[in-house]
């Protein structure tokens, strides 16, 4: 069981010793997920939302509410129930292969594109069409009893948030020494997470393969950037 934000912030407290710093803490916890969630889209942020219909006609559709990463898309007949893959693109292969939906046969879409908070299809589409999205979002911690969302990433929220409240009193000792454990710890998350049973994410080989980022195993003076604080610093 993962521990709750309470108890991760009494950790900090204890590790810092500061408990005038509740507001930050709170920021940081879901600061924390987001980082680590740019390195890696662990299987607790995973989910499949509601299908989606697309308008007959139409070339595209909006996205599920919190989309952060789409790892498949299937078109699935609502009548019928039958479905196949449709494949994502980038913008570059788009560009030189659609360029116009609207002016191709309308039927069952092979092909998507991710274009902002929607997702657009190759072709106008037949009737009673919807897509299915297996997608990564960002999950919160709602309140202080919340379990940390992702469950394997307790440990390193912990050691995350400590790193920055020490930053944030401006002991760049402490800083990076609690920095470097945060990022083994998100090594050790991530090595957990590929253990998990796991959604099927697996991409046709016309897409390519899905790595996993690079991670560097060195800690403690391997940070990378000045001590600003988040969102223009490199963490590790």
């Amino acid at each position: 069981m993962a521990r709750t934000r309470d108890e991760i912030e009494a950790l900090v407290e204890s590790h810092t010793k500061k408990s005038n710093k509740d507001s930050l803490m709170h920021s940081l916890c879901d600061s924390a997920l987001k980082q680590a969630l740019l390195k890696h889209t662990f299987e607790d942020s995973r989910s499949i939302p509601s299908d989606v219909a697309i308008v007959e006609d139409a070339t595209s559709c909006v996205l599920p509410t919190g989309t952060r990463e789409i790892i498949t898309v299937r078109i699935v007949d609502s009548v019928t129930t039958a479905s196949a893959r449709l494949l994502l693109k980038p913008q570059t292969w788009w560009d030189k292969y659609i360029i116009t939906p609207a002016d191709n046969v309308k039927g069952w879409p092979k092909y998507g594109l991710r274009f902002g908070t929607n997702l657009i299809v190759d072709r106008p589409v037949e009737a009673n069409i919807t897509a299915r999205f297996r997608i990564s979002t960002v999950p919160v911690f709602t309140n202080g009893s919340t379990e940390c969302p992702i469950r394997v990433l307790d440990i390193f929220v912990e050691y995350f948030v400590t790193a920055f409240v020490f930053l944030n009193i401006e002991d760049k000792e402490n800083y990076l020494f609690w920095l470097g454990l945060a990022k083994a710890a998100f090594k050790d998350g991530m090595d957990a997470d590929s253990r998990m049973p796991a959604m099927d994410v697996s991409i046709h080989p016309e897409d390519g393969i899905r790595r996993h980022p690079f991670f560097s195993t060195e800690i403690g003076t391997g940070f990378d950037g000045d001590f600003s604080g988040l969102g223009t610093a490199t963490w590790f």
